[in-house]
């Protein structure tokens, strides 16, 4: 008995001991930590910053953990390349949160204005909460050497690899696809998109309500779209919690605007078959409460709540079922359409400003199953399309392979559809589109294709 409370009474002594020792571990250093981990989850786990940023152990709502986490993983390859000169050793696989806080250090002293010392000091501090302490050492020896290197070396490594931080194979299509402003587009894909809104107020009240609030801003003068001078949270804009605004960029905007040009009826008949979010159906049915019948199909129950509770908050009633198009028999009736929203699921190129891992993410043979989806779903779809109505295909790819070729081989062997002309005041004209690019800095990057059914065409339903 007495021997075993002498043991106890030792372990109670160490543990004292211990925590009067611990490492006190700072707020910036949980932060850096935490960042290290969401970078792990990204290229590591494969999930993407939209669903990192969703979970609340990566504190992602913070302004300096999302700039470091969108800045670490937009700069990723490159640092990657830049920290293999200086980590002499591999790091072992179970220590890729230790790895990856490196890279979020290297980000802060070669990307951002926060001082040196507390770069560093932050980083170093971070080991404690990754219960990696024994690295302290080397990770600060290695960001010290970065830091007094001059950044020119690194800089130097971006402009000879030629892919600014993009995957080989991503890069080589894009610069044989833009011969003349290739380079350029690799370079915008490393830039900020700026956050455009959208005013959903029945008096136009959102512009004197960012005025009251000193939001200053820049009013677009085609599609009436609003881009913010600096970022800010949507619900802390004027009238949000009424549905008067929305977040989307300009290019998904102008979708209204070519339907403007191709209705040909004052109320036509609506079908969104890949809704989600939401916000090109959202726009028309605003803008156009004539609209006298639409559905919207959505195939993921998660995404569909999301479509639906940004409906309530606009105050839309949304008549959507959970679907997938391409299986026509499990939601269609019959009905015919005047027309057919086609945003179909594709590779995202042309937003990597807004969502940097796919930069990580994205495979060759992505593109490749994303083409035959597409296909698949414009030869569905194309059976809802009413005579004389029309199909506007779109994606936010900036890729051939999921643009024209797609339209060239849906168009292939079929003599009922052609393609409808439209303009834009932003983006080039393709073989069959418009496509826009975020060179100019205004629009993400998107294609759109208008098709149109011959009257004299059979429509694959009796009407």
């Amino acid at each position: 008995m007495t021997h075993s409370h002498s043991t106890k009474g030792k372990s109670q002594s160490r543990n004292k001991g211990a925590e009067k020792n611990s490492p006190k571990i700072t707020p910036g250093a949980v932060l850096r930590a935490q960042v290290a981990e969401a970078v792990t989850a990204v290229e590591r786990d494969g999930r993407t910053i939209d669903w990192v940023v969703e979970k609340d152990q990566y504190n992602i709502t913070n302004p300096l953990a999302a700039e470091l986490l969108f800045g670490t993983i937009r700069r990723y390859l490159s640092l990657a390349r830049y920290l293999a000169d200086h980590l002499h050793k591999p790091l072992k696989k179970k220590d890729r949160a230790l790895y990856n806080l490196l890279l979020v250090g290297t980000y802060q002293l070669l990307h951002t204005d926060i001082a040196r010392h507390a770069a560093i000091n932050e980083t170093v501090s971070a080991c404690d909460h990754l219960n990696r302490s024994w690295a302290k050492g080397m990770v600060n020896a290695i960001l010290r050497k970065v830091s007094k290197l001059p950044k020119s070396n690194y800089h130097h490594l971006e402009e000879t690899e030629q892919t600014f931080d993009h995957p080989q194979f991503l890069a080589e299509l894009i610069t044989q696809q833009y011969p003349e402003a290739g380079l350029e587009l690799l370079r915008a894909n490393n830039t900020r998109a700026p956050m455009w809104l959208r005013d959903n107020s029945v008096e136009s009240t959102l512009t004197s309500g960012l005025t009251q609030q000193d939001v200053t801003f820049e009013l677009e003068p085609h599609a009436g779209a609003i881009k913010l001078d600096h970022p800010c949270r949507a619900t802390s804009l004027p009238g949000w919690n009424e549905g008067h605004c929305s977040v989307q960029d300009l290019g998904a905007q102008l979708a209204f605007n070519i339907h403007q040009q191709l209705s040909n009826t004052s109320s036509p008949t609506v079908l969104d078959a890949c809704c989600a979010p939401g916000g090109k159906l959202f726009h028309l049915l605003l803008k156009n409460p004539a609209i006298s019948k639409h559905l919207a199909l959505e195939k993921s129950a998660p995404r569909m709540k999301t479509t639906l509770n940004e409906a309530t908050r606009l105050g839309l009633s949304l008549n959507i079922k959970q679907a997938d198009a391409t299986d026509i028999d499990a939601w269609w009736q019959g009905e015919l359409y005047d027309a057919v929203l086609a945003d179909v699921p594709c590779s995202g190129t042309g937003t990597i400003r807004r969502h940097p891992d796919i930069k990580l993410l994205l495979k060759a043979k992505d593109i490749e199953r994303h083409q035959k989806t597409q296909v698949r779903l414009l030869e569905t779809l194309w059976q809802t399309v009413q005579k004389n109505g029309y199909l506007l295909y779109s994606t936010c790819s900036v890729l051939k392979e999921e643009n024209d070729d797609v339209i060239a081989q849906f168009l292939k062997d079929r003599k009922d559809a052609q393609i409808r002309p439209f303009s834009l005041p932003y983006g080039h004209a393709t073989e069959f589109g418009i496509q826009t690019t975020p060179i100019d800095g205004m629009t993400d990057g998107f294609y759109y294709c208008a098709l149109t059914k011959h009257s004299t065409a059979s429509t694959g339903a009796s009407s």
